[in-house]
Order: structure tokens, then sequence, then C-alpha cells
């Protein structure tokens, strides 16, 4: 219980004292403070009166507090201008010059409190005639109205000389100015022997400069009245002037002890005197803002917005925000909303200002905008048969809700397996940090199985001639848009990819198969083997042809059919056939497959009117085999007309020249390069005898 108890009383002095210490920071801290005192009219004589304009301008001033129930501590003046620099009338009752036996003071007092803490004090009183002067007046210089030459020279609390100056001395530059001073018009100009308007005219032209440049440099004038000389509640006119004062009028209850008290919490001086039971001025006061704010949430999803809200200090007048990546990127609303566009981590400042200043607050990388997953599928289209398996990817985002969801799984990467029995459009979601993509679709076909087959078979009898060419053709059911083929002889590959195939050079018995491969997707089965087809393949029989005294004969075979010049002969049908006409003669032999073979030609000449053959070197031929033209002479001397002709395999004579007695020795050119390639004769006709050759155009 004890122990409770006491943590109970250490939580209320924790309390207390940070409820002192947030006392302590209601009142600003001046860079200068400079206070003028005049003398004697009521806050009715002053506020309101035409002939106090410019004073009463200070009270209007958006700068400028009045407080309207402020009030003098006595009468005469002199204990007024005690109790404000020390919060006690330090036993002078009277406007007379205290006891000397008395002096000097050794009391707390303002001007000693802030010297000793490292401040700076000084009074500027109007006609004093000398720096530290102690009389008890000087012309309009009254000594009364200068209470710290109570206290100068000192040893305990002492003013010294230095702070006790001539009015001529307050500074033109205003950064020269003590952190507080006391202005002091002498008795003509502080209402006291002159009049209202003299007062207020002394005091514009006097310090309204400085009045001005304390609206601007943290300072402060307070023009305040030591009594109302002629009222019964002693209530004076008390304004403050300065860039931290809050404009309005304040209806407190103050009076000289609250002013001084005031004074020395800026500053955090030591209480003087009464003013440790006085009450400190603190509603009049602006702050420089402190800039404070609030988002909500601060992670979103790329195109949402978040909610910022000033929390700003201080009454800031107006603010600005910078959004980075936001839209809008700037705003001087209090609570606006922005929208993020993009993905990213973006920063957020806050300025706040009031005629205290500006305060900047910056965060960096405070909002985080996660981007829209963006779905990419592995296929937005499949086709499977009835049965299968269709497996669609999806990637781009961490998790992923597919639907329907009925006869398939899905695993965290985005896989779905699915198993449709028709045609089906699936959808599909994806989610990373809690931001959901568009809908993604695959739409699946269906197809129901087809049956297939396949057969190959040749385009004639499977028993051919050698040598000759046999096609074989395919029969397929459901093979699709592009089957494959792969034919087989006797068991190897051969051919192309084609429906088709064709055998050549056929030399002996072979088999032919074909494996088939339907490119329809459903085709069931997918891949056939067709049966063998054995093909035998029949020799040609032997066919020579040859002549002996114009009778043809021929290899044996089974058949026969001879030919002359290029023409079958008419019932010439058996091995043998004797030649009647001058030409060229083949035949052509079959088998008892009805294979034919060509035979070789042979030429015929029956030697008409009694010709016969000369010797085989009655003359040269050369070049043979030629291409184009070879040489012709005769080796014997010509003893008569010897002709020259030359035929081709038809009998047709293609060349002819007859020679005489003046040519025996002649070598006659015989040009062929007209003549198609192949064999021709070459006959020489002389004293009816003959005598052939064969000559070969290349």
């Amino acid at each position: 219980m004890r122990s409770t108890i006491l943590n109970f009383y250490f939580l209320v002095t924790v309390l207390f004292f940070s409820v002192a210490k947030i006392n302590a920071q209601q009142v600003p801290t001046p860079s200068h403070v400079v206070v003028v005192m005049l003398e004697n009219h009521g806050f009715a004589d002053i506020i309101g009166s035409a002939n106090a304009p410019y004073i009463n301008s200070l009270a209007t001033d958006s700068f400028g507090a009045l407080f309207t129930q402020s009030f003098g501590v006595t009468h005469p003046s002199q204990p007024n201008y005690m109790y404000i620099f020390s919060g006690d009338n330090q036993n002078v009752i009277l406007d007379f010059t205290p006891i000397s036996l008395l002096l000097p003071f050794s009391t707390v007092n303002l001007g000693a409190s802030l010297l000793q803490n490292g401040r700076s004090f000084t009074g500027y009183s109007e006609d004093l005639p000398s720096v530290g002067f102690t009389g008890d007046n000087s012309g309009a210089y009254y000594r009364k109205h200068n209470p710290w030459v109570n206290w100068q020279g000192g040893t305990t609390n002492g003013i010294p000389s230095s702070s006790n100056q001539p009015f001529t001395a307050f500074p033109t530059n205003f950064n020269n100015l003590p952190t507080l001073s006391f202005v002091v018009p002498n008795q003509q100009h502080d209402m006291h022997d002159g009049t209202i308007n003299q007062a207020d005219v002394w005091l514009q032209q006097n310090l309204d400069s400085y009045a001005q440049w304390a609206k601007a440099n943290n300072s402060l004038l307070i023009v305040t009245f030591d009594e109302d000389d002629g009222g019964t509640n002693n209530q004076i006119a008390t304004i403050f002037i300065g860039q931290m004062v809050k404009h309005g009028q304040y209806n407190e209850s103050i009076d000289h002890n609250d002013v001084l008290r005031t004074l020395e919490a800026m500053y955090s001086l030591p209480y003087a005197g009464g003013s440790a039971n006085a009450t400190t001025i603190t509603d009049c006061w602006v702050y420089k803002p402190v800039s404070t704010l609030s988002a909500l949430p601060t992670a979103i999803c790329q195109n949402e917005t978040v909610s910022f809200t000033n929390l700003s200090t201080h009454s800031p007048t107006h603010i600005a925000w910078n959004f980075a990546g936001g839209n809008p990127s700037n705003s001087t609303d209090s609570v606006p909303t922005i929208t993020y566009n993009n993905g990213g981590t973006f920063d957020v400042q806050l300025i706040s200002y009031n005629q205290m200043g500006a305060d900047t607050l910056f965060f960096p990388n405070y909002i985080t905008v996660h981007p829209t997953p963006v779905l990419t599928l592995s296929s937005d289209s499949v086709s499977l048969c009835i049965g299968d398996t269709a497996i669609v990817n999806a990637s781009g985002a961490l998790l992923y809700n597919w639907l329907p969801q009925t006869s398939l799984f899905y695993t965290g990467n985005g896989t779905m397996k699915a198993n449709p029995t028709s045609d089906i459009v699936y959808e599909v979601v994806g989610a990373s940090f809690g931001c959901a993509s568009d809908t993604a679709r695959v739409f699946i076909h269906v197809d129901t199985l087809l049956a297939s087959s396949f057969s190959i078979f040749p385009n004639t009898d499977t028993t051919v001639c050698a040598g000759s060419v046999l096609n074989f053709n395919s029969n397929v059911v459901n093979g699709g848009n592009a089957p494959f083929y792969q034919w087989k002889v006797d068991g190897t590959n051969v051919g192309n990819n084609t429906s088709t195939f064709s055998a050549f050079g056929l030399s002996s018995n072979f088999s032919v198969s074909c494996n088939f491969t339907s490119s329809s997707t459903c085709a069931v089965p997918k891949n056939i083997s067709s049966t063998l087809v054995d093909v035998t393949v029949s020799q040609l029989p032997v066919a020579l042809a040859t002549v002996v005294d114009s009778v043809l004969s021929s290899s044996p075979a089974a058949g026969y059919q001879w030919w002359l010049n290029g023409q079958p002969i008419n019932g010439a049908t058996s091995q043998t056939y004797i030649a009647d006409t001058n030409g060229m003669y083949q035949v052509i032999t079959y088998n008892a497959d009805g294979c034919e073979r060509h035979s070789n030609a042979v030429y015929v000449n029956l030697f008409p009117n009694g010709i016969e053959d000369l010797s085989a070197s009655s003359f040269s031929l050369y070049p043979n085999p030629n291409s184009g033209q070879f040489v012709f002479s005769l080796k014997e001397k010509v003893t008569g007309i010897c002709k020259i002709e030359m035929t081709d395999a038809l009998g047709k004579i293609v060349f002819a020249k007859t020679l005489s007695a003046k040519n025996e020795n002649e070598n006659v050119a015989v040009n062929t390069s007209n003549l198609q390639k192949g064999v021709y004769s070459f006959s020489v006709l002389q004293n009816n005898k003959r005598e052939t050759r064969k000559v070969i155009v290349e």
C-alpha cells in the first residue's frame, strides 16, 4: 500500500513539474524588449481618444494586444515604477527621492537579474544630463521616474552606472539594443506636464521605427502607464506590440507585478518581490509554429488516396504541403486528400507559417504505394481434348485466386490445373501487399475424341518391272491439318514427309510401310504404323539385235517386236527377221510379265545395183568422234566419179559431195555442227564399190 502511495506522489510530482515546465514555456523569449512608461492618465483618457491616434493605432495593430483590465498598483507615481522594476515599493510611498542612507537598494530587481543571467539591461531617460546621473532632476528629467538609479553602484543586485543612459544613447540600429530596456520620456512628453497629444506625437516620432522593426525581428514594445491619477480604480492602458503578439483585446486583470513576472518568465529570471505571487501573462503570444501531421493510411495501393491532417501547433496562419509523386503535388488545405497514381515510396513535406516564422517538417519515404500487380498468363487460350488437363501459370503477384474453383486446384505460385468437360472461361485475380490486380481470363476449348485410321496402297499391281517407278498413296481419317509421314523400304526410313511415296530404280523384291502421326489434337490413336506392302520386281529380258546377210536375229525372250527406222514392223514378232529394206533396225523383247527391253540398233544395206564394199583402208576420217567438224581424204587416186555421203540412223542423207580426178588428193571438211548428237554412217561410192564407216557426233 505504501509503495502504491509513493508511486502516486511520484507521479503527481512528475506531473506538477511537467505542468510547470509547460507553463514556463508559455511565454516567448524576445530578442529585445523596450518598456515605455507614460504618466497619470486612465484607460478611458487614452483608448478611443482623438488626442492619442498613434497609441490607439498600436492598440489595434495586427501585431498588437490591448489589455482592457490593466491597473496601477498604487499612488502616486514613484511606487508604481518600483513595482514594475522590483515587484515592491521598497518602502518608497511618495514621489520624493529615497533617503540616502537606504541607498543603493540591494533587493532583487529586473535589471540586475538580467545582468546576472548573461543578459543585458539599460534604462534610457530623456534629458538625463549624463551617464549614471543620480540627481533629482535636470530640466524636464526627474529621478522619480527612473527606478534603476536607486540600485546603481550597489554590490548586491546592483546596477552599473553604464546602464543608466540618456535617451540620446538609444541605438538607431536596433540589433544593438540590450536584451531589455526602459524608455522614460521627460515630464513634458510622458503626459505628466505635457498634453496627451504631445506624448502621442513624441512616442510616434521616437519609437515607431522600433515598433515596426520589432514586428519582424522577434522583439517587443510595451507601452503602459504608471497610474490613473484622477481615477478611482487606477485603470490604465497597457499595450504589447511585437512579432510574437497575438492581436486582440484581453480582459484578464493585470498590474505592474504581472507585467514584471511576465518579463522575468521570458528570460527564466528569479521572481522579484510581489511578482512571485503574480500571474504570468500567457494568452497574448504567438509562437513559431511546430509542424506536425498525420496521414491515414501511410501504405496504400496504386491509384488510392491518403488523407493528411495538419496538426501543427502554435496557430499557424497558413500551411504548405508538398507531396512528391502525389496528385495534386501540393496543397494549402488543412486536411488534403492526395491520390498516388504510381508505385514507390514518396516524401512528404509540411511547412507551417505564422508571424513568428516558418517550420518545415520533412518525412522521407513516408508514403509507401504498392503498385497494382500486372498479371501475365502463360496462355489466354487453351485447346485440349476431353479428359486432358489444362495447365495455366499466372505470374506478377504474390497471391492468386482462380474462379471457378470446381474441378481445379491452384497453388501459391499461380499455377492452375483444370479438367473441364466443356468450353469454359477461368478468371484469376492476383494480389500483392493487399493490392489486387485486374482480372485476367483464360478460355479453355474442349474437343471430343476423334477416331483416326491410316493405310497405304500402290497405284498399280505389286508386280513391277525392274527399273520402273512405283507410286504409293495413303488413306487418312482424322489426320489433322499437318500430319507426319515416315515411309520405310524394307524397314529403312526413306522419302519425305508427304502423303505419297515413289519408289525409283526397282531392281529386286522389297516391302513398303509408313509410320503416321496425326496432327489432330484429339485423334485416337495419334500414331499408326501401316501394314507391309510386298512388291515383286520382274527382271527385264536380254535384248541384242544382230544381222547376218540381211537376216536379223534377237536374243531369246518371251516376246519380240522389230522396228525399222523408229517404227514398229507390222507382224515382225519372231526372234528373227529378214531385212528387205535398207535402214536402221531394232528389236524390243518381252519377258513373261510383260516387261520390255530395247535392243541396240543395226543398219542394214542391201547393196542394190551390184555395188561392192571397198577395202576398209581406201579413205581416212578424223577426228572420230567429233563435236562439230571432221576431215575426209582418199588414200587412192580417183579413177572416175567418187561420191561421198553421210546418213543418220534413219537413213536420211545429211551430207553429200562428188569428187573428180582433179580432187584426188583433196581433203574434204565436213561440218557437223548443225547435226544432233548421235551415230551417223559415212559412205564412199566409187566404181560401183562402197565403203561405210560409223561416225559419232558428240
